[in-house]
């Protein structure tokens, strides 16, 4: 029989009834309660700021749904609530009034008998949502406020509320509730009596008794760290998608506090939450002007308090260049980020690596307000005025070694019209403002002009790095763009591209003008610019390369964005500037290019296997037309076997035990025998001999406990064990089971040398066989055409529908399911059987804990699509996830990821890029913060 998680959910309006409602939640849990229990019923209090993250609802909703009661704690600040009221809404229609009841902390309400419903002229603290929700009037309980400056009025006045609240949620009357606490006051002094003269009595039960409370107090205390850890963990993934930097920092602080499933899971969403998220850099002060360098390495901010700070390397920790009298509202950065300039709209400065600031020099009397750089920070431009006569305004071109090089050019009226500086050569510049734009050649300087003209609603423009393209925004989700050069017309744009935000709040072109970034609340939108054919051709060209598709950035609300690079992007929130790498599957991975043939339409994903000390993996390709072994070390060591073209066919590559060799069992094709063998290379370390007869295919294979056999399965059920270096036959075991597949080859099956024992399945059945006599030790039905695979002492069944079972070794244990994704997928699990990772429709890869069931996360694949296979498998030591994937370049992506607790929490850390507060954890968590909120 199923039962609610809690006895009640209290609802208040986080303004000063906040304390009233924790006192309520606190003493109604405990009032009447026995000794030996921490609680005797369980309320849901929020301690979020809702306002703060729209998210939490849907954590609210499930405690909703989990609970019995709906206990409102109003108040006139809880009538404006919308969190209040939309939990009211929730309950009456979800659940019964009947079942609401009602504490007043302040206020008023008044019941109007002949209209029989509150009074909303009188009623002060009566949220919407209750207007003619009852069918009679309703008891509320009052909770007066102190009087005289006495709190122990009010704290009578709440012991009552306690006690009229937890009769209803006990079922009991006032003289029974009061008589239960009663009761259990005296059992417990009783208790407490008796303990006291068992201590008197006896010494060695004294210590006892002592030991039992310390045991006792340790378990209460341990459960309570796992169930605050559960909730920090719980709102970790709740606020991902808005403050993914905040969500960084609870996960870290969730498995800090408990290390368990749960605290997991939120740690995994966290460090792969926004994949192309680089890490967040702490300004330490409100961003004004934001750039990048053109490799990447090196960004720039502008604040408002004076400060100019450079990020590099992907350092967390920024270098103060300087500090202007005032916010700084323009910065540039050369593409090595070796020059930075800097204006304030008082004077500009210069900085080159390893020399002092230099000021930029203007006419007499004049102040800079803009600056630019050319790409290869030869020359520098910058806008002078003097105060009062913008009409007036010069333009100065310099070369930045030598600044007296330089020529003032006196434009009236261009500084009130220009609001930037584009420098995308040491040639010419442009002045971009508004919907107007200006070409200018150092030599001449002369050049051609447009305008395209800003509506009414048009907030946001955005012009590329090299100058080439424009653009604007007015919220709409068609984003157009123009070319600068050329004729302009705001009715024929010259590319679109499309963003479908209900709100915009930034937008960017890249370097080139090919990509538009448009931010809005919670998400950045980056999509392809499409040309003449239009977005049809942008959206035929994304299906069949994924990487060209739009990404959807999430975890920061910038009100600044600029593109670094055609793959970096860098935003601003406050003093939060965020670095994205369009092109980075997540923080955890690690990838490298391979050799790797695509294989048929019909074929599998790709095999890798990884030597027993982990610095050597084999490769074959979905067909088996291709092989090739490679170091792990990131060094150039590589051998590629000879193709096999239509002779031969490369089984799955096996390892000896002291990883020194490897060999590949070689079939022929078409069901024939006698394969020929490829000829390899004489370095003596990789083997290829005939697997078994020859003909069939391999189910598995898998390295015997010796360390020098190989034992290979075919689809007719044979074992057979192999010499490692020479592939010699030492000994074959058709088994009883080989009769029932005589007539029809197995499916799959799974070996487990260190248990002894052998897993098939064939139409629908999973045998689990003894390998040493082929003793049939369980049986399961499963139906359709069924996976398996050993995980430690586990055996992993996977339906035809992706659901696994999960069973004890022999099969005669079901321990517990875990729901799949509509299809059979690849299946990989560490050695001692903690972690599965599964191949997704979708082209990610999913991780479970084995232990619970419990999902951790999912890592994209570098082809981001299904159509593009990955192979999977563990590290020895279990720790590390290789992924082999297929790629639309037609190589292969070796990706690794180091799953384990300190690489997880140093990445989050690392992304992060600061400590959470106290003010955070008070508005988030709300429980007594820690001693130490540092990250690591």
């Amino acid at each position: 029989m199923l039962t609610s998680r809690y006895d009640a959910f209290v609802s208040y309006g986080h303004g000063e009834e906040r304390g009233v409602a924790r006192r309520l939640q606190s003493g109604v849990e405990r009032f009447g309660k026995p000794w030996y229990r921490t609680r005797a019923l369980r309320l849901f209090l929020d301690t979020n700021s809702l306002s703060a993250d729209p998210k939490l609802w849907a954590t609210i909703e499930r405690a909703l749904g989990d609970s019995e009661w709906f206990v409102l704690v109003t108040s006139p600040k809880a009538v404006g609530s919308r969190w209040v009221d939309r939990e009211i809404r929730w309950w009456l229609e979800h659940r019964s009034a009947g079942r609401l009841l009602i504490v007043l902390a302040e206020g008023h309400l008044e019941w109007d008998q002949a209209r029989n419903d509150f009074d909303p002229t009188i009623s002060t603290a009566l949220p919407p949502a209750l207007m003619g929700a009852f069918e009679e009037e309703p008891h509320w309980v009052t909770v007066p406020s102190p009087e005289g400056g006495d709190p122990g009025v009010s704290d009578r006045g709440l012991d009552e509320a306690v006690v009229d609240i937890a009769m209803p949620l006990r079922g009991l009357s006032k003289e029974d509730l009061v008589g239960v606490a009663e009761r259990e006051r005296k059992r417990t002094l009783r208790w407490v009596r008796g303990v006291i003269a068992g201590l008197s009595l006896l010494l060695i039960a004294a210590v006892a008794g002592g030991l039992i409370a310390l045991h006792q107090r340790g378990v209460a205390v341990d459960e309570a760290e796992r169930a605050l850890s559960r909730q920090i963990a719980s709102t970790s993934e709740a606020v991902a998608e808005t403050n993914l930097d905040t969500a960084m920092l609870l996960a870290a602080q969730a498995f800090r506090t408990d290390a368990n499933p749960q605290t997991r899971a939120a740690l995994f969403n966290a460090a792969t939450s926004s994949s192309s998220l680089v890490r967040f850099l702490d300004a330490g002060g409100e961003v004004e002007a934001l750039t990048g360098s053109g490799d990447g390495d090196s960004v720039v901010a502008g604040l408002e308090d004076g400060r100019v700070l450079l990020w590099r390397d992907g350092s967390g920790v920024p270098t103060e260049l300087g500090r202007f009298g005032r916010g700084v509202g323009s910065v540039a950065i050369s593409d090595d980020g070796s020059i930075i300039a800097a204006a304030d709209g008082a004077k500009a400065l210069l900085w080159r690596d390893g020399e002092d600031p230099v000021q930029l020099p203007v006419p007499t009397g004049s102040h800079s307000d803009m600056v630019g750089l050319s790409p290869s920070g030869e020359t520098v431009v910058y806008q002078a005025y003097p105060p009062g006569y913008e009409a007036s305004d010069s333009i100065t071109v310099a070369a930045v070694d030598d600044l007296s090089a330089r020529t003032v050019h006196w434009d009236a009226g261009f500084g009130s019209l220009f609001g930037s500086i584009v420098v995308p050569s040491d040639s010419r510049l442009l002045f971009v403002g508004g919907g107007s734009w200006e070409w200018k050649r150092f030599s001449d300087w002369s050049g051609e002009s447009g305008t395209v003209g800003l509506g009414a609603h048009e907030f946001a423009t955005a012009i590329s790095a090299d100058g080439r393209f424009f653009t604007k925004t007015n919220g709409n989700p068609l984003i157009q763009v123009w070319r600068t050069t050329g004729s302009a017309s705001a009715e024929d744009p010259d590319a679109t591209a499309e963003a479908p935000l209900p709100q915009q709040t930034a937008l960017a072109l890249s370097p080139d003008g090919g990509k538009v970034a448009v931010a809005g609340p919670g998400e950045i939108y980056v999509a392809e610019v499409a040309g003449d054919d239009g977005l049809a051709a942008a959206e035929a060209a994304a299906a069949l390369d994924p990487s060209s598709r739009p990404v959807t950035l999430t975890g920061q609300t910038p009100g600044l964005v600029e593109f670094a690079d055609a793959t970096h992007l860098l935003t601003v929130s406050g003093q939060e500037v965020g670095v994205w790498d369009l092109e980075q599957l997540d923080r955890l991975a690690v990838a490298e290019t391979v050799p790797l043939e695509r294989g048929c339409e019909a074929c599998g994903p790709p095999t890798l296997s990884i030597s027993p000390d982990g610095k050597r993996l084999a490769v074959t390709d979905g067909a088996g037309w291709f092989g090739s072994v490679q170091s792990l070390a990131g060094d150039a060591e590589r051998e590629l076997l000879p193709p096999s073209e239509t002779d031969f066919l490369y089984g799955n590559p096996v390892w000896d035990g002291a990883s020194e060799s490897v060999a590949f069992p070689v079939w022929a094709t078409a069901g024939g025998a006698d394969p020929p063998l490829p000829a390899l290379s004489p370095s003596g370390d990789v083997h290829a001999w005939t697997a078994g007869q020859g003909s069939g295919y391999e189910l598995t294979e898998a390295t015997a406990p010796d360390g020098e056999t190989a034992i290979v399965v075919d689809r007719a059920g044979g074992v057979y064990w192999q010499d490692i270096a020479t592939g010699a036959e030492r000994e074959f075991s058709p088994g009883p089971a080989i009769q029932s597949y005589q007539d029809e080859e197995a499916d799959s099956a799974a070996l487990s040398p260190s248990l002894g024992l052998l897993a098939m399945a064939d139409d629908g059945v999973v045998r689990v066989e003894r390998l040493t006599d082929r003793k049939l030790l369980g049986s399961i039905d499963v139906g359709g055409f069924p996976a398996v695979a050993f995980a430690g002492n586990r055996l992993l069944v996977q339906e035809e529908g992706g659901s696994v079972q999960v069973w004890n070794e022999t099969g005669t244990e079901l321990q517990r399911m875990l729901p799949g994704s509509g299809g059979s997928a690849l299946m990989a699990a560490n050695r001692d059987g903690t972690l599965l990772a599964r191949s997704g429709e979708d082209g990610t890869v999913g991780l479970a804990d084995l232990g619970t069931g419990v999902r951790l996360g999912a890592f994209q694949t570098p082809g981001r699509s299904s159509f593009f296979r990955s192979g999977l498998a563990f590290s020895p030591d279990g720790d590390t996830l290789f992924v082999l994937s297929e790629t639309p370049s037609y190589d292969g992506e070796i990706v690794r990821r180091d799953l384990s607790d300190t690489a997880l929490v140093d990445s989050v850390c690392d992304a992060s890029g600061r400590d959470l507060t106290v003010a955070e954890w008070n508005t988030f968590v709300g429980a007594d913060p820690p001693a130490d909120l540092s990250c690591r």
